[in-house]
């Protein structure tokens, strides 16, 4: 029976009302029983998989390099071994609560469309701005980056989210945007200065309304900044 519904019941469940054990259903199976892993040696994998991986790791990757080198544990048993020398993994901080911002509504087309990858480093230029937590206050980070390599090639932080800071990043660019031909963002408001992009010769690119995915290299890379 337990081996009939164990497609739709967990097996320990199924175990649990019946009141058998758990080594003995796989015994008759003829898998033998499980044996548990020693609590010394996965918490020795644990701290070894947080120390290669600088922490970023949760419970379930954590968790999955042990079982592939035969080591079994649940992943609550992993995150009791995190706990034991107080591992955490590395996370990002809430955002703000800011009021709804308004929307660039121009009529600017999509000109790089999610293809990024096959073009020189210099050509295409993505940017956006988000809240990062610094001195017990919120500030702001504008990043300028080239999606062909990821490489971030301005940068620009302040207290307001204005158009100081958007100047800001392109001012640490330099004379290597004169180079970029595409500069795509978001359609926030905040990256909305046209008289930069016409000095450096720059054509606009914006994503579509509700559609994040447009920019998602600048999303990503604000996910590991802010990690």
């Amino acid at each position: 029976m337990v081996s009939g519904n164990a497609h739709r019941y967990p097996v320990s469940a199924q175990c649990d009302i019946l009141g058998i054990a758990r080594s003995a259903y796989y015994s008759c199976l003829g898998r033998g029983p499980i044996q548990r892993t020693d609590d010394a040696a996965l918490a020795a994998s644990v701290e070894r998989v947080c120390r290669e991986n600088r922490s970023v790791y949760g419970a379930r990757k954590t968790k999955a390099v042990p079982d592939a080198e035969g080591i079994v544990a649940s992943r609550r048993r992993a995150v009791r071994a995190m706990k034991g020398p107080g591992i955490t993994s590395a996370y990002t901080r809430k955002e703000p609560r800011a009021g709804k911002a308004p929307v660039n509504e121009a009529d600017t087309p999509d000109l790089v469309g999610r293809q990024s990858s096959g073009r020189r480093p210099p050509d295409v230029l993505v940017g956006d701005i988000a809240y990062v937590k610094a001195c017990g206050r919120w500030a702001c980070t504008c990043l300028l980056l080239g999606p062909a390599n990821r490489e971030i090639v301005g940068h620009g932080a302040g207290w307001q989210k204005d158009a100081s800071l958007v100047r800001s990043a392109f001012a640490s660019a330099g004379a290597g945007l004169f180079d970029a031909g595409i500069l795509h963002t978001g359609r926030g408001s905040g990256s909305d200065n046209n008289k930069m992009l016409d000095f450096f010769g720059i054509r606009r690119s914006l994503s579509r309304r509700a559609g994040p995915c447009d920019n998602a290299v600048a999303e990503a890379t604000f996910k590991l900044y802010k990690a």
